[in-house]
């Protein structure tokens, strides 16, 4: 999107992202993408990273992983081409960090200060909260999600008795929610 000159910053939140992981492997995906294209500059994208606890964001701004972490899902040629070994710990390059900002965040308070997303990651999280606490969760998504925005949740999650704002979609096994058109508020 181009405005007065301007493209618009692609802004992804991970939400409840605790050591880490999550946003950094969202950055390493886009810069694999971008490494295979020419179409998104990494300039264009902020990620921002939030947690209620104060120790999950000390460790995720350290990026530091043991093995055991690193054995979850990491191929050889990303762990090769984004972490750096030291000992038994692989620590995160800085092209990673650089594309994640860390904040302390209650997901109980206004999410007007951080802004509006393209993409909302709120994985494994809602299952921990009570009803009401999901309905008015999933609202104020929906409040700051742009018009064409994007909500992930955990695969064991459903917003199905919780949102009636969100139409769900899916894409090969992956399921992801819209705001409805009408659903905007």
């Amino acid at each position: 999107e181009i405005a007065k000159g301007k493209r618009r910053k692609i802004r992804i939140w991970s939400a409840a992202c605790s050591t880490g992981q999550e946003p950094y492997s969202i950055s390493m995906i886009i810069q694999e993408f971008a490494r295979k294209s020419s179409v998104l500059p990494l300039e264009y994208v902020e990620i921002v990273a939030t947690d209620i606890s104060p120790s999950a964001l000390f460790l995720a701004m350290a990026g530091r992983y043991d093995k055991l972490s690193m054995s979850r899902g990491m191929t050889d040629d990303f762990r090769d081409r984004y972490f750096d070994q030291t000992g038994t710990v692989w620590a995160v390059k800085d092209k990673v960090k650089k594309m994640v900002s860390f904040r302390r965040f209650n997901l109980q308070d206004s999410f007007v200060p951080l802004g509006s997303f393209d993409l909302v990651f709120c994985r494994n999280v809602a299952i921990y909260f009570s009803e009401q606490f999901k309905r008015d969760l999933f609202r104020k998504i929906a409040q700051m999600l742009r018009p064409t925005g994007i909500l992930f949740l955990g695969a064991s999650e459903s917003m199905s008795n919780y949102s009636t704002e969100y139409q769900l979609l899916t894409h090969d096994k992956a399921m992801y929610y819209r705001v409805k058109p009408e659903g905007k508020v």
